[in-house]
């Protein structure tokens, strides 16, 4: 027989559901957070027949027949890390780990990737993984870059408490790259004579075309640096990190509508690359 329940306690019960919702509406980001934390601490404790060994802030996982790169691993991961904290203005140490996977297979397996592709290294959860020196070297892929690219990763999750959309961080990613080393990804390769609109890098970015989706996301990124100088995109980031949307972060921090800033880009994207095509 079913039971009627009381509708003094369905009152209380729907109240609590209501203050469930909102709990996970406002503190979603930092959940989703703490998951990815733990997911990622449980890839590195879940590793089989890998060495470890802690150097300054950083614990490196290898097998065995990477233990000859760990100097230079570490000396490069050194050298990537002060660059980009400076460029950051980051303060004080970030702890965390690097695991070295010797081959594709290995770094699939650990981060449950999928066949397709050639992930060269990852940031997930405040940890770094990428794939051996050795395998880099063959694929012609700059181990500097990778670990420019993936620990602005962590830097941005940090400042940004996690509240960011995914071509931001890639964008911030690349432009490290680009002003640090001078790559500038996608450079000679051909591509959109229009880049991605914000909507569509913020709401379809895996659905979009990986290489024009990268190149828009960088070319964002480079106009804001270049236009309204580097400390604006520290700026967004501590808006975002407040829980604003990205739209609201840029008219919050250059006081100008979106429309407005949109029609900049272009124009600024005219007259540095739709010309030169």
């Amino acid at each position: 027989m079913k039971k009627n329940v009381p509708f003094g306690k369905r009152k209380i019960i729907a109240f609590f559901f209501v203050l469930i919702i909102i709990f996970l509406f406002l503190f979603s980001a930092q959940t989703i957070n703490v998951i990815k934390k733990a997911f990622s601490d449980f890839i590195v404790i879940s590793l089989q027949d890998y060495q470890k060994q802690k150097i300054g802030d950083i614990t490196f996982h290898f097998k065995k027949e990477d233990e000859k790169f760990i100097g230079e691993v570490s000396h490069i991961t050194k050298e990537a890390m002060e660059k980009v904290n400076q460029n950051f203005e980051e303060q004080g140490s970030n702890t965390f780990h690097v695991v070295i996977y010797p081959n594709f297979m290995e770094m699939k397996k650990g981060l449950k990737l999928s066949s397709e592709g050639s992930t060269l290294g990852g940031y997930y959860g405040g940890n770094l993984f990428v794939l051996s020196p050795e395998q880099l070297k063959k694929k012609n892929s700059s181990l500097e870059n990778i670990f420019l690219h993936e620990y602005t990763h962590l830097l941005v999750e940090k400042r940004t408490k996690g509240n960011h959309p995914v071509w931001f961080t890639e964008g911030i990613a690349l432009y490290q790259e680009y002003i640090v080393t001078g790559y500038e990804w996608g450079k000679d390769a051909p591509y959109r004579k229009n880049p991605y609109c914000l909507d569509q890098l913020e709401n379809e970015f895996y659905q979009l075309d990986t290489f024009e989706a990268y190149r828009s996301s960088f070319l964002r990124i480079r106009f804001l640096a270049e236009r309204y100088g580097e400390k604006t995109l520290l700026k967004i980031m501590e808006q975002l990190g407040q829980g604003k949307d990205f739209q609201n972060a840029l008219e919050m921090t250059l006081r100008k509508e979106n429309n407005i800033l949109e029609n900049e880009f272009r124009l600024w994207y005219h007259d540095n690359f739709y010309g030169k095509l």
